[in-house]
């Protein structure tokens, strides 16, 4: 076996080694701390994103109500009701909804769906509209 206490390094050698090692330290604590920084910083624009997305979809639902009710006035034709309760349970519906697709919980996010989805919607809502009914008839 090899006697340790026989082994001659240079003191400058050894300083380096250990400048290296406190580096090394220094580096890896600084990358753990600003990989820290940003998962906070995405989770907090996620949060904001989900709650702007929910604001954005509510305030869509209040000006096509006034669009609708303007429409109403302005050419005679009448269109259902709106039922407030059941528009802000719908809403709420779609901030969960949203909330858990950002989480990625539940559904996950299908691009061609929800255009499918988006144009059987507009398609229904074509069908359904006063001025075609009355050419039907």
């Amino acid at each position: 076996m090899m006697d340790i206490s026989k082994i001659k390094l240079p003191i400058a050698v050894v300083v380096i080694i250990v400048a290296q090692a406190f580096g090394i330290i220094w580096y890896v604590a600084t990358l753990d701390s600003a990989v820290s920084q940003l998962q906070n910083t995405v989770e907090e624009i996620r949060l904001n994103t989900a709650e702007t997305s929910v604001a954005v979809i509510q305030n869509d639902i209040a000006n096509i109500k006034i669009n609708l009710e303007k429409l109403e006035q302005t050419s005679g034709l009448s269109v259902e009701p709106f039922d407030d309760n059941e528009l802000k349970e719908t809403t709420k519906d779609l901030g969960v909804k949203l909330q858990n697709i950002l989480d990625g919980k539940g559904a996950t996010w299908n691009k061609s769906a929800l255009h499918k989805r988006i144009e059987d919607l507009e398609k229904a809502v074509d069908d359904n509209h006063p001025s075609k009914k009355k050419n039907k008839k």
